[in-house]
């Protein structure tokens, strides 16, 4: 793997030939001044808009939580003038939750029939934001002279998420009424279902804030709103990301 991102450095800085360079090290010697690469690590606290689809049930009623979860990668920033910059990132998010739904049919008027589901999931997102980035370089006064300093960004950008791996495992509870007879199928595992969850490509946008220290060390926050479910509707349910993110990163000298 690092020898396939060295590759992939060197080509960029060949495609780039004649701008000028620094004297650094690490991975940032093979790239244009103007461009930074660095590694982020973040935990990851999800709240999202757990919303019905439109069925043929008289109620229905959804609730559901996620757990924190975590995520890492890599950036590559290409600097501009006056302060603003293009970043992309590929980043990896895990993540576990549950939801559980409750739907309640008559199909005539001697029977009742309530469906309790209850879906526990996990995933493992790879994460690939586009972000309009502008900063602030604080240049402070050492030993009499002005020395380069730390610098405070904010971001803003659309977000595309793939889901190499994800998995479902469905628990039901259905009760029917026919008059005063009743019956109860419970199954906490239910078999021959899809058990993918996710679907293979949801949308967002993302904005936040990164406040980098002297030597390349660097602290984050940043929101991300989901614009497109990452749940497959199929279910009868839709799930909108609503992500707060921390974290740290280094930019490699």
């Amino acid at each position: 793997m690092k020898k396939i991102l060295t590759v992939a450095l060197i080509c960029l800085s060949l495609s780039a030939f004649g701008q000028e360079r620094r004297n650094r090290v690490g991975l940032n010697q093979y790239i244009p001044l103007d461009m930074h690469l660095g590694m982020k690590f973040s935990a990851n606290s999800s709240f999202s808009d757990f919303k019905l689809e439109a069925s043929d049930a008289v109620a229905s009623t959804i609730s559901g939580s996620e757990s924190l979860g975590g995520g890492g990668g890599f950036f590559l920033r290409r600097d501009w003038a006056s302060g603003f910059s293009i970043q992309s990132e590929l980043n990896f998010h895990f993540r576990t939750g549950k939801v559980r739904t409750s739907h309640v049919f008559t199909p005539d008027t001697m029977m009742t029939i309530t469906k309790d589901l209850l879906t526990n999931f996990t995933t493992v997102t790879v994460e690939i934001p586009f972000y309009l980035k502008y900063r602030w370089e604080l240049i402070p006064i050492r030993k009499g002279a002005y020395k380069a300093g730390s610098a405070f960004s904010v971001f803003l950008g659309p977000r595309i998420a793939l889901a190499p791996y994800t998995k479902r495992s469905v628990g039901r509870n259905i009760f029917t009424r026919i008059y005063d007879q009743e019956s109860h199928l419970v199954e906490t595992d239910v078999e021959g279902i899809r058990t993918r969850f996710a679907p293979v490509i949801s949308m967002g946008v993302a904005a936040g804030a990164d406040y980098e220290l002297h030597g390349g060390f660097l602290v984050f926050a940043s929101y991300y709103r989901g614009l497109t479910s990452h749940s497959i509707k199929e279910y009868g349910y839709s799930l909108l990301d609503n992500r707060l993110e921390v974290g740290i990163g280094v930019r490699f000298k």
